[in-house]
């Protein structure tokens, strides 16, 4: 449950980082060009027991019979905006076989529309090696903030 601050084992510690607040002072242009307040408005879509998040689970669950495994996440972005700029995070502790071929493989992306932020050196919890610390991802948000803008849409 990467991302959502104080998270370990499933339970959340009631943190939200002062800079995970919604602010009003931040706009979004919305689906119908409307510029509206920047915040979550159909997270609750995705709560437990909620619609979408059932049919995750059910294909979850389908991927995980026979003694299948979930070991990736691909996303695939549509034909109508292949140059939608795409800021990745480079893996930012040595965990796995493969580890530093895929970090190379992460900063040696050369493409327009992706960047790639380096997270290695960002602090990791205690006794786990893999997550950041709620700080640690505070500050990686602002990294990725800043790559963003760094794009120049």
């Amino acid at each position: 449950m990467a991302g959502r601050g104080g998270v370990a084992k499933g339970t959340w510690d009631g943190c939200v980082p002062r800079e995970c607040r919604p602010d009003p002072r931040i706009l979004r242009l919305n689906a119908n060009l409307v510029w509206e307040e920047a915040r979550c408005r159909h997270r609750h879509q995705w709560k437990r027991g909620s619609e979408l998040y059932n049919r995750l689970l059910t294909r979850a669950y389908a991927a995980l019979q026979d003694g299948g495994k979930i070991r990736a996440i691909l996303w695939y972005q549509g034909e109508t905006s292949p140059a939608l700029p795409i800021v990745q995070v480079a893996l930012a502790s040595d965990v796995g076989r493969y580890f530093e071929v895929v970090r190379e493989a992460q900063l040696g992306t050369e493409l327009p529309n992706v960047v790639c932020v380096d997270a290695m050196g960002l602090e990791v919890k205690e006794n786990d090696t893999l997550h950041l610390t709620t700080s640690a991802q505070v500050q990686l948000g602002k990294m990725l903030a800043i790559a963003f803008l760094r794009i120049g849409i």
